[in-house]
């Protein structure tokens, strides 16, 4: 049933109990998926609080309006790319009526600049640098300089440098595993193995 828009009233705040944990408009929020669901999370942001009143007498409603991050790959035409980070989310406008009960806790969402600055990311810090338009599918990255073989975004999770051109490369996208890139000391890529007549190699 609809809600006539006379007995909705927008609240600054709500606090859940027992976590003692204070929402607010513009929080990031996180919602924990289902045990069967491998994914890493649900992450949103808050857009409002509001109560509404029930068909009882006396009874109230809460309820939160939010726009959900997707994960890179819950997009079908994007997927999780090289350059994805393993914190990355995309900001989307799927906008949804959440109840305050089936919040699990607030986390960051961070820009990439912000995120790298942490140094060290904490277990509920994440970065965003792109938007998606559910309605329309389209995918907008932030302008940022490239990299790699590939001309995309830096990965702030890894990266591996060429000691001959000095250009970084995503692991993937130089046929290495990321256990390979954090312990070689010495990585020439495929251009410059071939100027320097050197094998390709890691050490």
């Amino acid at each position: 049933m609809t809600t006539s828009q006379s007995h909705k009233r927008i609240l600054e705040s709500y606090t859940i109990q027992p976590l003692n944990l204070i929402i607010r408009a513009g929080d990031d929020i996180i919602l924990r998926p289902p045990v069967k669901k491998r994914r890493m999370m649900y992450v949103a942001r808050v857009i409002e609080i509001y109560e509404t009143k029930g068909r009882r007498k006396g009874l109230v409603n809460f309820r939160i309006n939010v726009c959900w991050y997707y994960q890179p790959e819950d997009i079908v035409k994007i997927g999780r790319q090289p350059y994805h980070g393993a914190k990355e989310l995309v900001q989307t406008n799927h906008a949804d009526t959440l109840s305050p009960r089936s919040i699990e806790g607030k986390c960051t969402v961070h820009s990439l600049e912000s995120y790298i600055e942490l140094g060290l990311a904490g277990e509920d810090d994440y970065f965003t640098r792109s938007n998606y338009d559910i309605f329309t599918e389209a995918f907008q990255l932030d302008e940022a300089a490239v990299y790699c073989i590939c001309n995309m975004p830096y990965n702030p999770r890894i990266m591996i440098q060429c000691e001959g051109c000095q250009e970084w490369f995503h692991p993937l996208c130089v046929h290495i595993t990321d256990e390979q890139a954090q312990t070689t000391e010495h990585f020439f890529c495929h251009r410059c193995t071939f100027r320097l007549q050197r094998p390709y190699s890691m050490q």
